[in-house]
């Protein structure tokens, strides 16, 4: 299995190491190993991470707006918020 180092993985997100590492620590990478006290992580984890939370639909639709819309009363009035 191959590993990537922090800077590569780093340059591949075009962020800083530093950046990344902070990430690393805070655990929004899933799959990342630290060794000692070198962290690792592969190309999976990479795309695990790229990989959008609510993709958009390919025909351009937004089945969550559409939704609320059709729980509101007929006629409701939407008012400013300020």
């Amino acid at each position: 299995m191959e590993y990537l180092t922090t800077t590569e993985a780093a340059r591949i997100l075009k962020m800083t190491p530093k950046t990344f590492t902070y990430w690393l620590e805070q655990g929004k990478v899933p799959g990342a190993l630290k060794l000692h006290r070198q962290w690792r992580v592969t190309p999976e984890d990479l795309k695990a991470l790229l990989k959008p939370a609510h993709p958009q639909p390919q025909d351009g639709t937004f089945p969550a707006l559409q939704e609320a819309q059709a729980t509101e009363a007929p006629g409701a009035e939407v008012k400013p918020l300020l």
